[in-house]
């Protein structure tokens, strides 16, 4: 069950744009909009086609980029505000994800077909 401490994080905004006013304490929120154009430039500032860069792709760094480094389905379900594990969707495979899988599997204890009916 979620709790109301929890549901208004849920509601808070992620971003916040910086301000030069330090007398000001007040914080400025990005709207879509902004935030959208914020990453496209970006995007083009970095070589990518800002086509393929969408909002939905820092849901699918940040969940990608967590998972890769261990944190555990509840982390990476709070840090992307999800209340199902729909997050899994999000979670690409990345190289170090890969060798650590095959690291896995090549370290596997080897059965044979007579340890698995025993």
């Amino acid at each position: 069950m979620v709790n109301s401490e929890q549901t208004n994080e849920r509601k808070s905004p992620v971003f916040i744009l910086p301000t030069d006013d330090r007398k000001n304490k007040t914080r400025t929120y990005p709207n879509e909009e902004t935030l959208r154009e914020i990453l496209k430039r970006g995007a083009n500032e970095m070589g990518l086609n800002p086509k393929r860069v969408t909002l939905h792709s820092l849901r699918i760094g940040a969940a990608t980029t967590l998972a890769a480094a261990g944190a555990t389905d509840y982390d990476i379900k709070n840090a992307g505000r999800w209340l199902s594990d729909c997050f899994q969707k999000y979670v690409r495979g990345t190289a170090h994800m890969n060798a650590k899988a095959s690291d896995l599997l090549l370290n596997a204890n080897a059965y044979t077909i007579e340890h698995v009916k025993k």
